[in-house]
């Protein structure tokens, strides 16, 4: 897996647990927020309908206490003492969309200013239809696509960003293959470039060392291999080349004649023709 894809992938990876994370968070924070506020609503109206019962019948309250229902939207209210229910007060529900339905909660409030007593208020739940609301989510979902949207574009950026590195490596999987030469030098786009360039200049003095290798190799093999004897480079090769003639004419193929001869000892024909003779009979 190369350089960049990795990256990417790991960068995508907390991007998302962080996204997830955040929205997580956001909506549980949201959810109880919303909730502790209506909950804080509800009791104000108990609080509002024991500071009236002290003055006032429960029947007689009846249309104060409906405009509260309305305002909190309460659709029940039952008065109790200890577990036995006194009186009820309950209305329709409010305008619901076709496809939804209501969720309630129970809130029970025990009565200050009357001891023994308590309110026990039904309501709807304010998040029953929050998430079925094109309009309301949509805020949210503009917020995710936002963030899509710029860990597209970073990820990009970062593609190209680390592009330059992406080469030197590709360079360096080449140069371990084997592969030597103007072919593997490298682009001004590698990244990063002292270290490309210090990898050039390492190739060029290993394609210098082995071309002074190559011409002293050959200077060695071109006087080192010289016969002082013969002056031929080599003495064993010319030594088999006559052998071979001497031997198989036919098969070798080459025509022509050797002639050998053999002097006598030069220590005899000095004593004999004088050694001023045996010179002039050398140089000839």
């Amino acid at each position: 897996m190369r350089l960049t894809t990795k990256f990417s992938a790991f960068v995508t990876l907390l991007t998302g647990l962080t996204i997830f994370v955040t929205l997580l968070g956001c909506s549980l924070s949201f959810y109880n927020a919303i909730q502790y506020k209506f909950s804080h609503r509800v009791q104000a109206v108990a609080t509002a309908i024991d500071t009236h019962l002290v003055s006032n019948d429960f029947s007689a309250l009846r249309p104060q206490i409906t405009e509260l229902m309305m305002s909190a939207d309460i659709v029940r209210v039952d008065l109790l003492h200890g577990d036995k229910q006194v009186y009820t007060l309950a209305r329709n529900g409010s305008y619901r969309p076709v496809g939804t339905s209501d969720l309630f909660r129970e809130l029970s409030v025990p009565l200050i200013k009357h001891p023994g007593m308590s309110l026990r208020l039904v309501y709807q739940d304010p998040m029953g239809n929050y998430f079925h609301s094109l309009m309301t989510t949509a805020p949210l979902t503009g917020a995710i696509g936002f963030i899509i949207l710029m860990l597209f574009l970073a990820v990009r950026w970062l593609q190209r960003q680390l592009a330059g590195q992406e080469l030197l490596e590709t360079r360096a999987t080449r140069i371990l293959n084997g592969e030597r030469g103007s072919n593997v030098l490298g682009t001004i786009y590698e990244w990063p470039p002292r270290t490309s360039s210090a990898l050039d200049t390492l190739l060029r003095e290993i394609q210098n060392a082995r071309e002074q290798h190559s011409r002293l190799d050959t200077l060695i093999r071109s006087y080192a291999a010289q016969d002082m004897k013969t002056g031929l480079n080599n003495r064993l090769f010319f030594d088999n080349q006559l052998a071979t003639l001497l031997e198989d004419q036919e098969k070798v193929g080459t025509h022509g004649i050797v002639m050998m001869i053999r002097l006598p000892d030069f220590n005899m024909l000095s004593d004999t023709w004088g050694t001023a003779r045996l010179k002039n009979s050398s140089s000839l």
